[in-house]
């Protein structure tokens, strides 16, 4: 799945990023690269037009701190745990190598747990590797992105597609890093799924991704992203049979030992995007309420022919008021940004994490109604591989500050240029003051 294949190997579910470099707004429309067509410079501006225009912007963020991980790796996704320990798992520049680095002192110091070479069109199930949530019994799941039968069944064009989720539990931190987890299957019943295609032209059978949430009676919820039997509206970049994809959620009511379908959240069926849309994908999960939900989805963030700035959408969010059975319809809130992650702080502020372009943070009071103006931490816009990759992670350790965990692409004293891995710390102070 090219870009999105590098992201999958750690959609760890308290993720979130940035790069310290601009507190100004991110208001202009992204610019055409050089020699890029005129008709996806016009499809830009009506794209801005259509998007939500933020509000001015009632938040402070002032940077605390800022520090290099890595060089020369990037797609970082990282798992906060409130002792202090931090895992994160990356991708190397060239796509070959997954590593997982761990903090024990909220990130002030590292060490290396693993390293795994990729063999040829293999997916590397690495410690980092899925959607991970950390229960209220403190125990952990994580769930990964693939469907460990879709090499068997995925191209095969009969009516029932089956998903058989790999998951894994740890009673702990420690226990993850230990290796002291265990791994296992669960059935994720799906009556309408379909075979579908990446942006790397393989067949899939739907995906997690990668928000999963603990309602107040167990039960579980996931994000998952896909074609349904029924899907067909192509994407034209897309050369091989790909379909607008449509975002649902999955329930589990037995601590994710079996999964059903709930409800789609969107579909470009019944809510139309842009010809150009991806559709709705990368969606990521909260609770923003005893029986209210939030999810922000990505549309569009594929890299043109030929290198040209990618084809920019909207990032939209959807609400449901009655754990997750039924949806309101979709809407954007910014004009663009890939893999979205979500948090709500300590003091109720919802903070919705995206880039690409750029690396940014958006923040609401009224739980995803409506978004503040982006404070901006990166605005570097390049083709793809030359530009932060917008799949971050982000995580409160302590009341109003922001750790973050992002790429971007960057010279170093000798004028070498790499992917380069960071964390920063930043204080957040809301509408009524400290925060």
């Amino acid at each position: 799945m090219k870009r999105r294949e590098f992201a999958r190997k750690t959609l760890l579910s308290l993720g979130g990023a940035m790069l310290p470099s601009s507190a100004s707004m991110l208001n202009a429309a992204p610019q055409a690269a050089p020699g890029q067509d005129r008709w996806l410079a016009s499809f830009m501006n009506q794209n801005e037009a259509a998007a939500a225009s933020p509000e001015p912007s009632n938040w402070k963020v002032d940077l605390i701190s800022e520090k290099e991980i890595m060089r020369g790796w990037w797609y970082p996704g990282a798992l906060f745990f409130p002792d202090g320990t931090i895992i994160c798992s990356m991708s190397s520049s060239d796509g070959k190598s997954r590593l997982t680095i761990y903090s024990l002192d909220q990130g002030a110091s590292w060490k290396q747990k693993e390293v795994v070479e990729r063999k040829s069109g293999e997916y590397l199930d690495t410690l980092g590797s899925g959607a991970y949530k950390q229960l209220s019994d403190g125990s952990i799941i994580g769930l990964m992105f693939h469907s460990v039968v879709q090499e068997i069944v995925a191209s095969l064009h009969q009516t029932y597609q089956p998903f058989i989720a790999h998951v894994r539990r740890a009673k702990s931190a420690k226990d993850l890093l230990d290796g002291n987890y265990v791994d296992d299957f669960a059935n994720v019943s799906i009556p309408d799924l379909a075979p579908g295609f990446g942006d790397d032209g393989k067949s899939y059978t739907g995906s997690i991704d990668h928000g999963i949430v603990e309602l107040a009676n167990g039960d579980l919820l996931m994000t998952m992203y896909g074609s349904f039997r029924g899907d067909n509206i192509p994407i034209p970049y897309f050369h091989h049979g790909t379909m607008q994809y449509r975002t649902w959620v999955c329930i589990s009511k037995d601590r994710g030992n079996s999964w059903s379908y709930l409800a789609t959240v969107a579909s470009p069926v019944a809510s139309p995007l842009p010809k150009l849309a991806e559709g709705y994908c990368e969606p990521d999960l909260i609770s923003v309420g005893e029986k209210d939900l939030l999810v922000v989805m990505r549309s569009g963030g594929h890299t043109g022919p030929e290198g040209s700035t990618d084809y920019y959408t909207p990032l939209y969010a959807n609400f449901s008021h009655d754990g997750g059975r039924t949806w309101t319809e979709p809407g954007p809130i910014y004009k663009y940004g890939v893999w979205p992650r979500l948090l709500k702080m300590r003091d109720g502020t919802i903070v919705c994490e995206s880039g690409r372009p750029g690396i940014f943070l958006l923040f609401s009071s009224d739980h995803g109604t409506t978004w503040s103006a982006p404070f901006v931490i990166s605005s570097m816009n390049a083709r793809w591989g030359y530009c932060p990759s917008g799949y971050n992670s982000i995580a409160e350790v302590e009341p109003g500050v922001l750790a973050l965990i992002y790429d971007t692409f960057e010279s170093d004293s000798s004028g070498t240029s790499s992917h380069v891995v960071k964390m920063a710390r930043y204080k957040v102070h809301t509408q009524g003051g400290e925060s």
